[in-house]
């Protein structure tokens, strides 16, 4: 009530819901009570009130008297029945500040992680209240920097009339602390807060093989760069999940709107493991964007193309090995090669669209269901070609591809480089070992 002239006032209205008559008993009951001032409800203490079924009466309820010293007055109006029914209480409170700082607190931009040498995520807002919780109006306030480097880039000059203030700032270019504070009524709040790098990408490839070029809608794709991510993480269950460690990535095209996020397998501070969106089928390219929590990479364009296949391999004493298998799951190597005549099963990504359409982040279904591609990949097995008997998901997987190649009996011994073509695009070569 400080600086407000008496009597201030409110409307209490009463209803009767009942289908009987009720005369009511209002009475003011002060827990804490001021020397100058009342609460009065139609100008009294107390007063009866008589309602007829569904009629409602309004009440002035109003503070009277001169302002009081400062303090918190409060207590509650009883309402009671002359019929068996439980009284209502309502409470309420007024307060007569004294104009005196006695608590600051910071409303936001504190406990933010943003972005070295960028806009700080949020306004530096804080309130300053006396003892009894009014706000101290236009008092002269002085935002300054503690630790980082940051930059005060703009700030109110005194508070407003709740008590308030507000800063815009930069973060420093330190990683790790950017600490900020203001000062008021000889008090000192604090925003405490960090930055981490921005992330930076550098590359986007195939996943098998990280080939660089277009990748496909769908496949296991690569992201490579510094200050990806803070911390190392792997998926745990499926569908894949579309932030992993406080990481996200999105694709984006601009032209008509559309935006989807990437699915995650791995993420690590210098590479993350994604599915690319099967949403961006027949888009020639997108604008990805890492994120974490609020600090988001420059933009990076990659080349779409609806087949980018890739075969996946391995190091095995010093070769590049297509990840192969017999169909006893056992992997092909040179000691156990593959043989002429025998379908093996080779693992890649990108392979292009499928004719059963799954979302991002799903895996192919283990209940028999049979996902294919649209089309079947053109496979070479050093100078001969090998047939295809199936190419789709393989079951479990999250855009692992499977193909089930032929062995030609016309097949050399020995290491053979093992490649695929699909969608105009063609794989990278891997080595198959053949008995």
């Amino acid at each position: 009530l400080a600086g407000v002239s008496l009597p201030i006032q409110q409307t209490l209205t009463l209803r009767n819901l009942s289908t009987q008559t009720h005369t009511l008993s209002v009475e003011v009951v002060p827990a804490a009570a001021a020397a100058t001032a009342a609460l009065e409800v139609d100008g009294l203490q107390t007063l009866n009130v008589q309602l007829s079924a569904n009629q409602q009466r309004a009440l002035a309820v109003r503070v009277a008297g001169t302002t009081p010293a400062p303090g918190i007055y409060e207590g509650h109006i009883r309402i009671s029945s002359n019929l068996n029914v439980p009284e209502l209480v309502v409470p309420y409170a007024f307060t007569v500040g004294d104009g005196i700082a006695y608590n600051s607190l910071a409303i936001a931009g504190d406990g933010v992680i943003g972005t070295v040498n960028e806009i700080h995520p949020e306004l530096l807002i804080f309130r300053v209240v006396d003892q009894f919780g009014e706000p101290i109006v236009n008092a002269p306030v002085d935002f300054f920097v503690s630790d980082g480097g940051g930059l005060i880039f703009e700030q109110e000059a005194a508070t407003d009339e709740f008590g308030g203030a507000a800063a815009d700032v930069d973060m420093g270019p330190d990683v790790g602390f950017q600490d900020f504070g203001a000062e008021v009524g000889g008090l000192t709040v604090f925003f405490l807060n960090e930055a981490r790098w921005k992330p930076e990408i550098r590359a986007v490839v195939n996943g098998a093989g990280f080939a660089e070029g277009p990748v496909a809608p769908g496949a296991i794709i690569s992201v490579f760069g510094p200050d990806l991510a803070e911390f190392t993480g792997a998926a745990s269950s499926v569908p894949l999940p579309i932030a992993l460690k406080h990481v996200s990535v999105s694709f984006d095209f601009p032209e008509t709107g559309r935006s989807a996020p990437a699915a995650f397998f791995f993420t690590s501070p210098l590479q993350l493991n994604i599915q690319a969106p099967w949403e961006f089928q027949g888009h020639n390219f997108a604008i990805v964007k890492v994120r974490i929590g609020d600090t988001v990479s420059q933009t990076f364009q990659v080349d779409l193309r609806d087949s980018a296949p890739g075969v996946f391999d391995f190091n095995y004493q010093g070769q590049q090995l297509g990840v192969a298998t017999h169909a006893d799951g056992s992997i092909i190597t040179p000691d156990n090669p593959a043989r002429r005549g025998e379908t093996i099963i080779v693992y890649g990504t990108g392979f292009g669209p499928v004719d059963t359409p799954l979302g991002t982040g799903e895996a192919a279904p283990t209940d028999g269901t049979i996902i294919r591609t649209t089309a079947i990949p053109i496979a070479t097995l050093g100078t001969t070609s090998a047939s295809v008997a199936f190419s789709g998901l393989a079951p479990g997987f999250v855009g692992l591809n499977q193909i089930n190649l032929r062995i030609p009996n016309s097949a050399e011994s020995g290491p053979q480089t093992l490649r695929f073509a699909t969608g105009g695009m063609t794989s990278n070569e891997v080595t198959i070992w053949v008995e």
